[in-house]
């Protein structure tokens, strides 16, 4: 940010390109090629948001606003007021542009949700068929940076019909909305579309098709290519491509990933092995489905999460399928998260995770899962501001998610920003009361500052729920033990340790039991045994606060040194 500013203001505004930025910032050699590393526009994005961020916030007050145009990397300097303009923009060469008003929306012009199709009729498979045209709509649009567009999760939200039209704008933050139906009758498609400014309850374009049911994809382009010309966005050549390229032309293959995104959102080991199951099915259906195998990836990366098999067993599978994703098609962002997350939680390459991650948001700025995974690595590593930025740009592409919106409450965790915490935290529990690691989150934040029966409340309530084997219940032993409570934390450990004889207690969630109650030794021990076993909550070793009383303890420096985190 100085470096851009301060070129600007010496004059030299006309040489901040991208390969300039690349050698002088970034420090890349002269071989750097922009179009194979995307170092320049990540790091120019997140700039942008962050910015963003700081005058929502903290900035709200300054006279003097600074943006970066996208697509631009010179600054551009205006007055917030009057008075701004006259203490001397004018002579900082920016533009000056009225303030603007305290009633304008604060939803993205560019933002739009693509609401489920309706099947309008009985048939199962009409209903699937919409829900892979919908899926695809989404994938399609999200290729173009100018728009902002809601995730298939929160748009399914959302029930047509029976919301008002404006209230679904103001839930999912967005101006516009394509919504539509579809009708199938025997091998005649009828789907009809429209696209509306919900802001103003305007109609801005509208469409039927009557065709063959084996048009269902051409149809989707062309809808996809008219809320473009509707909207008068200029569009990249990729982004043409991104348009009309389908990632299946196999509509059975299609309905299985749909029904698999399903069963990922319920974030169990019995529904993401069902997940599992529907890929390898639809991979079989059409085995160049790249974005089946990125998808796959990242449930086998979950099963780690909620499984209670061993550490690291679905680690191996998560990797064959990213790759596979990646050997398939290389310009779609998911198989790209996948391989990061392999590479930050199993692997511990740190460097590689990175540059997959940036690498994924090249291809597809708005793919929230990629923010969500990058936040949370940016969070591993101590870049807690970054990481912030990265979280709120996945929640505000997926608002109505509890896994996005707990990603927020937990970064703050991490940042010891606990206060801020509880009160994200507290909303994610409005939002969605049964997501586990939302309470478990929120539970050790009230613990942190004190608040003890809000706290085992909390954890109380995350550990009925089915959250990850022995974890949450060691961290309420935890919170028990904190409040006083001696006997009942013993009593509560001896029951976990009962639950988790299947598998094992989780080496990570003992050391955090031993770290609570003074011991040291033991605590790094566990933590020792974790490592080995390539446990999943091993990267956060570096920041989590429950550890913060080992940091001096020449078995833990060791540890972590061998985990080799970067600086922050």
């Amino acid at each position: 940010m100085r470096f851009v500013v301060e070129r600007t203001l010496e004059g030299e505004g006309a040489a901040l390109k991208e390969y300039y930025l690349g050698l002088e910032v970034f420090r890349r050699n002269e071989s750097y090629d922009p179009r194979i590393d995307p170092i320049v526009r990540v790091q120019a994005r997140r700039l942008r948001a962050k910015l963003e961020s700081y005058y929502e916030d903290e900035g709200k007050g300054d006279e003097i606003l600074i943006e970066l145009p996208k697509g631009a990397y010179v600054p551009v300097f205006r007055a917030r007021s009057p008075q701004a303009e006259q203490a001397g923009l004018d002579g900082m060469g920016g533009e000056a542009t009225p303030p603007a008003r305290a009633t304008e929306s604060s939803r993205p012009a560019s933002s739009l949700a693509v609401l489920p199709f309706v099947n309008m009729t009985s048939d199962v498979e009409t209903g699937h068929l919409g829900s892979g045209l919908t899926e695809e709509l989404i994938h399609a649009l999200a290729g173009v940076e100018e728009l902002r567009v809601t995730s298939r999760t929160s748009a399914s939200a959302v029930r047509p019909g029976e919301q008002d039209i404006r209230e679904i704008g103001e839930k999912l933050n967005v101006r516009m909305v394509l919504e539509g139906s579809i009708r199938k009758s025997g091998e005649r498609l009828r789907i009809t579309a429209r696209l509306i400014d919900v802001t103003r309850d305007v109609q801005l374009w509208s469409q039927a098709y009557d065709r063959e049911s084996n048009d269902a994809f051409v149809i989707q382009s062309e809808i996809a290519q008219a809320v473009v010309h509707v909207l008068k966005l200029k569009l990249k050549p990729k982004e043409r491509r991104s348009l009309v390229r389908q990632r299946t032309s196999n509509l059975k293959a299609l309905s299985l990933y749909v029904k698999a995104q399903s069963f990922w959102a319920k974030r169990s080991e019995g529904g993401l092995q069902e997940g599992i199951a529907s890929l390898e099915n639809a991979v079989q259906d059409d085995p160049a489905f790249a974005a089946a195998y990125a998808l796959m990836a990242q449930l086998y990366g979950f099963l780690e999460l909620y499984s209670d098999r061993r550490p690291g067993e679905f680690m191996p599978a998560a990797k064959a399928a990213a790759l596979k994703a990646i050997e398939i098609d290389d310009s779609f962002a998911d198989g790209h998260t996948a391989l990061g997350v392999v590479s930050f939680l199993y692997e511990w390459d740190w460097n590689l995770a990175e540059q997959e991650f940036q690498r994924a948001l090249s291809l597809g700025p708005n793919y929230p899962t990629a923010h969500q995974w990058y936040g949370q690595f940016l969070t591993a590593v101590g870049r807690h501001d970054e990481a912030l930025v990265e979280m709120k740009l996945g929640r505000d592409l997926d608002p109505l998610s509890a896994h996005a919106n707990t990603g927020i409450g937990a970064a703050l965790y991490f940042a010891r920003r606990y206060d801020e915490a509880v009160e994200q935290l507290e909303k994610t529990a409005i939002l969605d009361p049964s997501f586990d690691l939302g309470r478990l989150y929120l539970g050790r934040s009230y613990l942190a500052i004190g608040a003890y029966e809000r706290a085992i409340k909390e954890l109380r309530e995350a550990d009925s729920l089915s959250g990850p084997a022995g974890m949450v219940g060691l961290e309420l032993g935890h919170a028990l033990a904190k409040a006083g409570d001696e006997a009942e934390s013993n009593r509560w450990e001896g029951g976990v340790r009962k639950r988790g004889k299947k598998r094992g207690l989780p080496p990570y969630a003992l050391a955090l039991w031993h770290a609570a109650l003074g011991r040291p030794t033991e605590a790094v021990e566990w933590l020792e045994k974790a490592f080995e076993e390539r446990s999943y909550w091993v990267h956060l070793i570096g920041v989590d606060p429950l550890l913060d009383g080992l940091r001096s303890d020449p078995g833990f420096a060791a540890l972590q040194a061998k985990l080799s985190l970067p600086a922050s």
